[in-house]
């Protein structure tokens, strides 16, 4: 993809360049410098993690260990709210 990105970018700026300049360094240049953004840029970017590797992380993170009582009181007091509403 770099040398398509150099390219696209020399042929647009072909018309610039005069006939008494080196084109392989010209070229060269472009791509050195193409590079060299590219890992600025890689360098700037936030480290993404996919929610799908891990996708409980924050919960454990988090988690005492007293997430199962959690659930089994709320559960609980479910069953014992859908008895009062049946009666």
């Amino acid at each position: 993809m770099l040398v398509e990105v150099g390219s696209v970018r020399a042929l647009r700026n072909a018309v610039e360049v005069g006939e008494e300049v080196d084109l392989r360094a010209w070229l060269l240049r472009i791509l050195t410098n193409l590079n060299i953004d590219r890992g600025r840029r890689e360098q700037r970017a936030p480290d993404m993690k996919s929610i799908d590797e891990d996708e409980f992380a924050l919960f454990r993170k988090l988690d005492d260990g007293s997430a199962e009582e959690d659930v089994d009181r709320f559960l609980d007091n479910l069953e014992t709210f859908g008895r009062a509403l049946r009666a």
